[in-house]
């Protein structure tokens, strides 16, 4: 199953877009399924024709059965059998970004966007070679955890070089602050 919603429109000078999607779905083989909810919203604000303000946002979130625990001998009898039905893969993230563009002059142009990201990203499940049926016994647990945060800012300049030619010189910055947490252990 599979939908996709979205809307979009302009009240006066504030542009927006969004969508909602949601998909589910039971896989081929056993002990597969997974489903997905993803939602984005736009926003974009011109305060004149040379200054715009935009605001974007993105979720994720998605939760996966993994089937897994056959040997290629298994495969050969009945590839759409599994013997784990406790493995599980989960994301959900956040992403978010703020953008400012400011038209100078005719050839001048600021632009700065500051953005950033809080997700999470969660396995759990049995790590045995694959001729180890699920045992009922404790699972791995890998999570981590993602925070990010920057801001790239950049003055670009158009001007007519040698022969006429058009020539564009960008002069910018960007700083960027990412931290990563995992931790592994039993689940």
């Amino acid at each position: 199953f599979n939908t996709f919603n979205s809307f979009h429109g302009q009240v006066k000078k504030l542009n927006y877009y969004s969508y909602v999607q949601y998909k589910r779905g039971d896989g081929w083989r056993e002990n597969s399924n997974f489903e997905q909810v993803g939602a984005f919203v736009g926003l974009e604000y011109a305060f004149s024709n040379r200054l715009k303000l935009s605001f974007d946002y993105t979720n994720m979130h998605y939760l996966s059965q993994q089937a897994g625990g056959l040997r290629d001998e298994d495969f050969e009898i009945d590839p759409r059998s599994s013997n784990r039905e406790r493995n599980w893969f989960r994301v959900n993230w956040n992403l978010a970004a703020l953008r400012l563009e400011y038209q100078m002059s005719e050839k001048v142009m600021w632009y700065s966007r500051t953005f950033g990201l809080l997700a999470n990203r969660t396995s759990l499940g049995l790590q045995e070679t694959p001729d180890v049926p699920d045992p009922l016994s404790n699972r791995d647990l890998i999570d981590g955890t993602f925070k990010n945060i920057g801001n790239e800012t950049r003055f670009v300049y158009q001007y007519k070089g040698l022969k006429g030619l058009q020539n564009t010189l960008l002069v910018g910055t960007r700083i960027y602050r990412g931290v990563t947490n995992f931790s592994q252990g039993f689940g």
